[in-house]
C-alpha cells in the first residue's frame, strides 16, 4: 500500500491497472484514474513533438 500512489506515478502501470479491471472485473480490486493517464500521456505528446520541432530547426543537412 505504501508504494501505490508512487508506482501509479507510470502511466503505463495505470494503464495495465485498466486492463486488470476489464478482465478480472469485480473479482479484483484495481486502482487507476483514467483522466491521470489521459493527461500525462498528452503532456509526454506535446513535449515529444515540441522537442522534434526544436531538433528539426538545429539539424542541417
Amino acid at each position: 500500500d505504501k508504494f501505490r500512489d508512487a508506482m501509479l506515478m507510470f502511466p503505463l502501470l495505470d494503464t495495465v491497472e485498466m486492463f486488470h479491471a476489464g478482465y478480472f472485473g469485480e473479482r479484483m480490486h484495481t486502482y487507476y484514474s483514467v483522466s491521470y493517464t489521459i493527461m500525462a500521456n498528452l503532456v509526454m505528446t506535446f513535449t515529444g513533438l515540441l522537442l522534434t520541432q526544436l531538433a528539426i530547426r538545429r539539424v542541417t543537412v
